[in-house]
């Protein structure tokens, strides 16, 4: 049986509501994220959603990138933190995930007579 018009607006208004809470809730996280000096990556870390890929931070990004230890630091009380895989090439402090172009940290690494294989965390060797 089709929905009267009545029903309509109830359930309109019903997702209305919703999406304004959903709106406040984000908007109450980017303030807490703000005040404790967190990046979205920090508080939603990839891969921790079933479906997400994981990605791997640019090199050449401006911001810094926090190793594995700072960001267990940050996100402690955090119930369920989610081991990531380690990126397949690292030179220390730079990682590239293997896609895309090649950053400018691997290219001086390969032409200063290192190869791929040097840059593969040990594990993965």
């Amino acid at each position: 049986m089709p929905k009267t018009h009545a029903q309509l607006m109830r359930e309109a208004q019903a997702l209305q509501t919703r999406v304004a809470e959903a709106h406040e809730a984000l908007d109450e996280i980017r303030r807490l994220a703000r005040k404790y000096g967190l990046r979205a990556d920090n508080v939603f870390p990839a891969g921790a959603w079933p479906g997400d890929a994981v990605a791997v931070p640019a090199s050449t990004s401006k911001r810094r990138t926090l190793d594995k230890a700072e960001f267990l630091d940050t996100v402690s009380a955090a119930k369920n933190v989610v081991e990531l895989p380690r990126p397949p090439y690292t030179d220390g402090t730079n990682v590239w995930n293997g896609r895309g172009r090649r950053p400018n940290w691997l290219l001086a690494a390969l032409s200063g007579g290192l190869t791929l294989r040097d840059l593969m965390p040990k594990k993965r060797r």
